[in-house]
């Protein structure tokens, strides 16, 4: 307990405002540790969603990599239980089993590893478009739904064509579309983006790429060579 001498509140206030003082650093340093957590968190989850989005739907012609996995895991479970049932050599058996055990870790890795790939083409393909592109990669680095919307909004560098002519592009993307213009720039908004979803299965952002980049190629690439396309951002 603290002794009260008389005369010493000055002494006591000074040694309350240091531990108080002390108490906020510590206070400060958590919140900071907590934050630096919760980016690294998020950065990670948001790599994972790009790189999901591109292992379903990649650029361009892709192998068929699920439905070759699900084919070779069947094979692979003929062979080690048929082996037994036909009385087949061990060794059929053997190889069976280690199929089954050994392709779908294969899968996630070929998998992810093709992602890897697509990111690097995506990226080149999006630099070599004859407009600046924002919000690609953050859009698809967010979290999944299995319905949601998403709005492009672009600026030309004239008035353009009309809102009907830009409609008329914009419902080229797939799905109903919402067109408007604020600010000297066009707005493009999607109609329901869906995402298949089941017990095993969740959402992805590769229907959310699949539309982005129909826009792309079937709005935007058209309009910029008659009317010079000059920025783009993609925004939830």
């Amino acid at each position: 307990m603290t002794r009260i001498v008389p005369g010493n509140l000055e002494r006591l206030a000074r040694e309350g405002e240091e531990r108080r003082r002390a108490a906020e650093a510590e206070h400060a340093a958590a919140e900071r540790t907590a934050a630096i957590r919760q980016r690294r968190e998020v950065r990670r989850l948001g790599a994972s969603n790009l790189l999901n989005a591109l292992a379903e739907n990649p650029p361009g012609p892709a192998v068929p990599l699920l439905r070759w996995t699900i084919s070779a895991v069947v094979v692979s479970s003929i062979l080690w239980i048929g082996g037994d049932v036909a009385g087949a050599p061990d060794a059929v058996s053997s190889v069976g089993l280690v199929g089954v055990l050994v392709i779908p870790f294969l899968y996630l890795g070929v998998r992810r590893w093709r992602a890897v790939l697509s990111l690097r083409r995506e990226r080149a393909w999006l630099l070599d478009l004859p407009f600046p592109v924002r919000g690609y990669f953050a859009l698809l680095s967010s979290t999944p739904e299995e319905e949601r919307t998403a709005t492009v909004r672009f600026r030309l560098e004239d008035d353009g064509p009309g809102e009907d002519i830009i409609r008329g592009l914009a419902g080229r993307s797939g799905g109903a579309v919402k067109v408007s213009r604020t600010r000297g720039s066009w707005v493009v908004e999607s109609g329901v983006i869906h995402s298949y979803t089941s017990d095993d299965i969740e959402a992805t952002n590769g229907p959310l790429l699949g539309w982005m980049r129909a826009v792309i190629t079937e709005t935007l690439l058209p309009l910029h060579a008659e009317h010079r396309v000059t920025s783009v951002r993609f925004r939830d």
